[in-house]
């Protein structure tokens, strides 16, 4: 259910490890848009020197998404995917 990619290490991705809720991605993406650091960064959820994102299943997902993170609490890949959405780590 979970699909794994690889990608070559980034430099200038940055070295800071951030946490994103379910709730805040609710609140700031439209149904069926992708989620991943770059689309973070621009909407100011995370900082320009995150390099690193852990889904975590705090708040209420009402939409599908297409969310690509490092890494995901159980429950919040179950809500991602009971609404519809696509789970990718990275």
């Amino acid at each position: 259910l979970i699909e794994t990619i690889e990608v070559e290490e980034n430099k200038q991705a940055g070295n800071k490890k951030t946490i994103v809720n379910i709730g805040t991605l609710s609140r700031f993406y439209e149904p069926n848009e992708v989620v991943d650091l770059s689309s973070l960064k621009t909407k100011k959820i995370v900082s320009k020197d995150t390099g690193y994102v852990k889904i975590l299943a705090s708040g209420v997902l009402d939409k599908p998404l297409n969310v690509v993170a490092n890494s995901y609490s159980i429950d919040a890949v179950k809500m991602i995917l009971l609404t519809g959405g696509k789970v990718t780590k990275i």
